[in-house]
């Protein structure tokens, strides 16, 4: 498989938590960043490729508002293939505060027709599923 047909699975989640005295809690999202680091590496020893994107936040943090962050990250998800690449939402994405970046990466997805998944249904259960989206690969 070339890498213009490889599948491309995006990875999205919180990346800011804040502290009751309103300052950023680092251990937090230290955290974070670990955690989409593991699922990004899990997806990579999947066969697919992957982008996090947690990264451009962490990449243009103070170079670019929030809200350019968010439309370029919205704009990576709309250009991926419907039905074919898909994006992981890492637990915790949806709680409250609600994160307005994964919100809006996980409607952009819903937009384009990226297949959603989730990670709160374990390392096993996406390895199974990614395994048979290979086994259907193989026999295309």
């Amino acid at each position: 498989m070339n890498g213009s047909e490889s599948r491309i699975v995006m990875v999205s989640g919180r990346f800011r938590h804040w502290l009751p005295s309103g300052e950023l809690d680092r251990e937090a999202m230290e955290r974070e960043r670990e955690d989409e680091q593991w699922w990004a590496d899990f997806v990579v020893n999947e066969g697919f490729s992957c982008i996090p994107l947690i990264w451009a936040f962490r990449r243009f943090e103070g170079v670019l508002s929030d809200d350019e962050v968010i439309l370029m990250t919205c704009a990576l998800v709309g250009r991926r293939r419907p039905g074919y690449d898909h994006i992981l939402m890492r637990e915790g994405w949806d709680e409250e505060p609600i994160s307005e970046g994964s919100m809006a990466e996980y409607k952009a997805a819903e937009e384009r027709g990226v297949v959603v998944c989730y990670n709160r249904h374990g390392a096993d259960a996406l390895a199974d599923y990614f395994a048979s989206l290979r086994a259907e690969e193989t026999v295309a």
